[in-house]
C-alpha cells in the first residue's frame, strides 16, 4: 500500500543542500545557497531534558514557581538500539520541561523550540498550574502534554485543574508526526481555551486516553475559543483537529473554529474536524465553526449522550455529519446546527433515527446544489440557502444570514487577547490558511505486483508476501505437499467449528494498485463443507469492494448472490480475475480453467460496492465455521497501468 519510510545514514544519499551526516569521527554536510562563502554554526543537542521539576510525595509538592520570558531550546531524542515504534499521539515520548508533583507553577511569556520530543508536560500530581501567552514550535513530538496515559479517577491529587491559556502551537511532529499539539490524558477539569494551532501532521487537541464505555478517566474539560487550522497537512490519517477518547463527562468543546484538516489520502481513516472517538460520551460540542476537512466537520464513532448544538459544518469532503458506530443507547442529539454540505448527503451512516434526534437545523444547498437528501433528520431539518465565505485570513469567516453571523462572532469574541501574567504579550503573527490544492502534491507509491511462493515454501511453513489472521491457531494455514496441485505444494487453510470468528482463517496482501488493469490469478481445491470468499477492497474507511466471489461446493460459483458457474470437488480449478482500476462502469471479468483444461469466460461482472476504484487489500478468506480444507496455489497479482 502507500506506506512510507525513511532510511538514515546512507552514504550514497548525501546529495542535496542542506543534509549532513556523521561519518568516520567527522561531520559532513552540503551547504545551502544562501550560505555560500559563510562561516556554519550548528548546535548539537546533548540533553533529553532541560527541566525535571519533581515534588517529594502528594504532601511534599513543589508550589508557586514561576518560568517568565524565557526560552528553552535544543534537546535531543536517541532512538533505541532495537528501534522504536511509538502509539497514537507519540504517547510514550518524554518533553523537554516535565513537572511532577507541583502546584501553581506557571510558563508565562516563554518559548519552546527545537526539542527531540514534546515541550512541557504537566505530568503526574500536577494541579493548578497555568501554561499561558506561550509559543511552541519545531517540536519532535507535539507542544503540551498533561496527565498520564493511566491515572486512577479517584486519585484527588492526580494531574488536573490546570490552564493552557493564550499559546501558539504550530510545526510539531518533526520526528513524532503522530503526535497531538496539545494532548490531556485521563484527567479532569482542564482549561484549553484561545490556543493558535496550526501546522500540524495529526491532531490538534486530543482530549482522553481510554476506550469504549469503561469508568470514565476524564472529564470536565473546557476546550474553548481555539483557533485551528492547516491541521494533518496530508502527512497522516484517522485524526480530528479536536479529537477526544472515552467517557468524559461535563467536558465542553465550545467557540473554536476549525479550517483545513487535511489526511494522507494513502490510508484509511480520513480527517475530521471535531472527533469522538471510541466511546466518547457526556460531551457537548457548541457553537464551534468547522470549515474544510477530508472526512466529517464531525464524526463520532462510538458515543453516548453527547449533544451537538449552534454549531456550523461546512465542506466537508464526504459529509458535515458521520456516526460509525451506536448502540440503542446511543442518543445524539443534533440541535440548530447549519450545514453545507458538498455532496448530496450530508449525513452518513448511523446518524438516524431511533439513535439521532434532529431539531432546528438548517441544510443549505449553496455548494452541493439541488437535491440535498435530508430523509435521514426528517423534520428535525429544513433546506436554506445561507452562504458561508472563508478566505485565507485565518479568522475571516463570515455568513450572509445574521442569526448565524450570531454564531460565528460568538466563536470570535470568545478569543480574548492572551494578557501575559507578567503584564507583557507576545503577538505572533498568524501566516494564512493554505488550501487543500496548494498543499503539496502527495508521493504515491508503485503499484505492487505479487507472486507467491508456495512451492518454495517448506511443509509446515506459511509462505511470505501475505498477511495472516488464523485465531490464534497456528496450523490454521500452512503449506502442504499435494502430487496434484500446481508445482506438488498448495497453501491448505484447516478451518473447523473452533474459530471464534466465521472469516477465520484468512490471508491476505496489500497492494496498491491505482490505475491501469490488474490480473489476479490463483488455483483453488475445495470440499464439500468449503465455504471461500475471495474479495478486492479499497483502504476507505468503510471499505469499498471491487471483485468478489463465494465459491463453495454446494452453491458453486456466485457473484452478488447469483450462481454464474459450477465447481467439481475435489478437483483444481484456476481463477483469473480482471478489473480496470479508476473505472467508473464498475465491472468485472473472470476467466476460470478446469482440470480437464476447459475453459469458461465470464464478462461484466458487477463489482461488489459502485464506487469501488483502487485494489489495496486482495484477500483469500475460509468463510465458514465447518470443518473443511480448501488449499490454494499459484497466487499471482500484476497491474498494467496504461
Amino acid at each position: 500500500m502507500s506506506q512510507r519510510y525513511f532510511v538514515e545514514n546512507v552514504v550514497a544519499a548525501l546529495d542535496a543542500p542542506g543534509e549532513w551526516i556523521y561519518e568516520n569521527g567527522a561531520i559532513r554536510y552540503i551547504r545551502q545557497a544562501d550560505e555560500a562563502g559563510q562561516q556554519v554554526t550548528a548546535t548539537m543537542p546533548l540533553l533529553d531534558k532541560l527541566i525535571l521539576m519533581q515534588g517529594e510525595s502528594n504532601t511534599k509538592l513543589i508550589q508557586n514557581v514561576k518560568f517568565i520570558g524565557l526560552s528553552f531550546a535544543h534537546t535531543r531524542y536517541l532512538t533505541p538500539t532495537a528501534g522504536f515504534l511509538d502509539h497514537q499521539s507519540a504517547s510514550e515520548i518524554g518533553a523537554a520541561i516535565e513537572v511532577n508533583k507541583a502546584r501553581n507553577v506557571v510558563f508565562d511569556n516563554c518559548r519552546i523550540s527545537q526539542t527531540g520530543g514534546w515541550g512541557i508536560w504537566l505530568r503526574d500530581g500536577a494541579r493548578d498550574s497555568i501554561i499561558t501567552n506561550s509559543t511552541f514550535t519545531d517540536t519532535g513530538a507535539g507542544g503540551i502534554r498533561v496527565g498520564l496515559g493511566s491515572q486512577a479517577a479517584t486519585d484527588a491529587a492526580a494531574t488536573g485543574a490546570n490552564q493552557i491559556n493564550g499559546n501558539t502551537v504550530f510545526e510539531t511532529g518533526k520526528i513524532f508526526p503522530g503526535a497531538a499539539a496539545i494532548w490531556l490524558g485521563q484527567t479532569w477539569d482542564n482549561q484549553v481555551q484561545w490556543n493558535n494551532i496550526f501546522k500540524t501532521t495529526y491532531s490538534g487537541i486530543s482530549v482522553g486516553w481510554s476506550w469504549g464505555y469503561a469508568d470514565a478517566s476524564s472529564g470536565r474539560n473546557l476546550i474553548n475559543g481555539n483557533l485551528l487550522y492547516n491541521i494533518g497537512q496530508r502527512q497522516l490519517g484517522d485524526l480530528g483537529a479536536i479529537y477526544t477518547l472515552g467517557k468524559s463527562p461535563g467536558t465542553v468543546i465550545s467557540n473554536n473554529i476549525v479550517r483545513e484538516v487535511r489526511a494522507y489520502p494513502g490510508y484509511g481513516g480520513g480527517a475530521s474536524g471535531i472527533f469522538n472517538d471510541e466511546g466518547s460520551s457526556n460531551i457537548l460540542i457548541d457553537n464551534n465553526v468547522v470549515v474544510g476537512t477530508d472526512s466529517e466537520s464531525y464524526f463520532v464513532n462510538i458515543g453516548r449522550d453527547n449533544i451537538l448544538r449552534n454549531n456550523i459544518f461546512v465542506a466537508g469532503a464526504t459529509g458535515e455529519i458521520k456516526i460509525g458506530q451506536l448502540d440503542s443507547s446511543s442518543n445524539l442529539k443534533v440541535y440548530n446546527n447549519l450545514l453545507l454540505p458538498k455532496n448530496l448527503q450530508p449525513i452518513s451512516d448511523l446518524a438516524k433515527a431511533p439513535t439521532t434526534t434532529y431539531a432546528n437545523n438548517e441544510v443549505s444547498d449553496v455548494i452541493s446544489g439541488s437535491g440535498v437528501d435530508l430523509s435521514r433528520c426528517g423534520s428535525g431539518c429544513v433546506l436554506g440557502k445561507t452562504t458561508i465565505t472563508a478566505t485565507s485570513s485565518p479568522l475571516a469567516v463570515t455568513s450572509s444570514s445574521a442569526a448565524w453571523s450570531a454564531i460565528i462572532n460568538t466563536a470570535l469574541n470568545a478569543r480574548p487577547k492572551a494578557k501575559s501574567l507578567a503584564g507583557a504579550t507576545t503577538l505572533i503573527t498568524l501566516p494564512a490558511v493554505v488550501g487543500l490544492d496548494a498543499l503539496p502534491p502527495v508521493p504515491t507509491a508503485s503499484a505492487l505486483d505479487l507472486t507467491v511462493d508456495i512451492a518454495g515454501t517448506a511443509p509446515g511453513a506459511r509462505p511470505l508476501g501475505l498477511v495472516y489472521e488464523l485465531g490464534g491457531v497456528s496450523t490454521a494455514m500452512q503449506v502442504i505437499a499435494k502430487p496434484t496441485a500446481p508445482d506438488g505444494k498448495c497453501l491448505v487453510f484447516n478451518d473447523s467449528p473452533s474459530f471464534k470468528n466465521s472469516y477465520e482463517p484468512m490471508a491476505y496482501a496489500k497492494l496498491n494498485h491505482t490505475s491501469g488493469t490488474t490480473i489476479v490469478e490463483f488455483s483453488l481445491l475445495i470440499d464439500s463443507n468449503t465455504n471461500f470468499w475471495h474479495e478486492w477492497r479499497d483502504d476507505g474507511s468503510p471499505y469499498a469492494g471491487g471483485p468478489t466471489m463465494f465459491i463453495s461446493g454446494a452453491k458453486g460459483i456466485q457473484v452478488a448472490n447469483k450462481t454464474i458457474a459450477s465447481v467439481d470437488v475435489g478437483q483444481w480449478l484456476k481463477f483469473k480475475v480482471t478489473a480496470p482500476m479508476a473505472n467508473p462502469t464498475g465491472v468485472w471479468s473472470l476467466e476460470l480453467t478446469r482440470d480437464n483444461g476447459e475453459k469458461v469466460t465470464l464478462n461484466n461482472l458487477p463489482m461488489k460496492h459502485t464506487n469501488f476504484k483502487r485494489l489495496n487489500w486482495l484477500g483469500f478468506i475460509s468463510n465458514g465455521l465447518t470443518a473443511s480444507t480448501p488449499c490454494i496455489a499459484s497466487i499471482k497479482a500484476s497491474n498494467t497501468s496504461q
